[in-house]
């Protein structure tokens, strides 16, 4: 974990928002509770409990081969596959647990949200109302501090290790005619919270169950997600890293 400091952040009258930020812990993220610095804005940027699906498969493929080998690991079951309203109370007692004035989840690709036993499926509006600790950014901004921030979960296909590349385009051909949004409203509503204003899409994405993550097919998909980005926005969020020239553009040559 690198730790930047930047002025005397520790001082009670510095004039700095020192924003801590954290991503890709897939499971681990008690272990990183107490290393966490402390900071006004927490950010986590996805892949909270989930890790790609060929890892799992891996994995599995492993302890198979070494269960004969190992009694202690005949003893092991599985851990069932957990639906969205569980991931996000896991997601939401971890938040609950840090110091931070504010602190905005933004999913990752391998963000599975399966849906419960009644087959009902997650959409932004319902995973806020769940994740009661955290502000949740799914292709929206909210205002903290005076600082608008924007999050965005999508990744490429392509940009995938090439085993996970693989199995996304084998088994995500549903996302082939996956119409991106169009367009995105302002405001759902507004509030005050402690102070600061929060603001939040008044749609959703018309997408089926993310129980594949949050991948699209190619970069061209992405970009498209990325056009949505304010031009004042003071911070994007992202999953996926602007290192591709279709997606730096958008930073380097519109948004502030």
């Amino acid at each position: 974990m690198n730790v930047y400091v930047v002025g005397e952040v520790g001082h009670p009258k510095a004039k700095v928002i020192r924003i801590v930020h954290i991503s890709d812990t897939r499971g681990a993220h008690d272990a990183f509770t107490e290393n966490i610095p402390r900071g006004h804005i927490l950010i986590h940027s996805g892949d909270f409990t989930s890790h790609p699906p060929s890892l799992s498969l891996r994995f599995s493929t492993w302890c198979k081969s070494i269960t004969g080998k190992l009694p202690r690991f005949k003893k092991r079951h599985s851990s069932p596959i957990k639906n969205w309203k569980q991931q996000i109370k896991e997601i939401d007692n971890f938040f609950a647990q840090q110091p931070h004035d504010f602190k905005i989840f933004v999913p990752g690709c391998w963000e599975t949200w399966y849906s419960d036993s009644s087959g009902d499926c997650p959409t932004p509006e319902k995973i806020q109302s769940q994740l009661t600790s955290a502000i949740y950014l799914e292709d929206s901004w909210c205002q903290v501090f005076g600082l608008t921030i924007y999050g965005i979960p999508w990744t490429s296909a392509d940009d995938l290790r090439p085993e996970d590349g693989a199995f996304v385009q084998k088994h995500l051909s549903h996302y082939t005619n996956f119409k991106l949004k169009t367009s995105i409203s302002c405001l759902r509503f507004t509030e005050k919270v402690n102070g600061q204003t929060s603001s939040k899409p008044t749609t959703t994405v018309s997408s089926p169950c993310q129980s594949k993550g949050f991948v699209l097919p190619n970069i061209d998909d992405v970009s498209k997600q990325w056009m949505h980005i304010p031009d004042n926005t003071d911070v994007v969020v992202t999953h996926m890293p602007a290192w591709r020239p279709e997606l730096y553009a958008h930073i380097a040559d519109r948004v502030k």
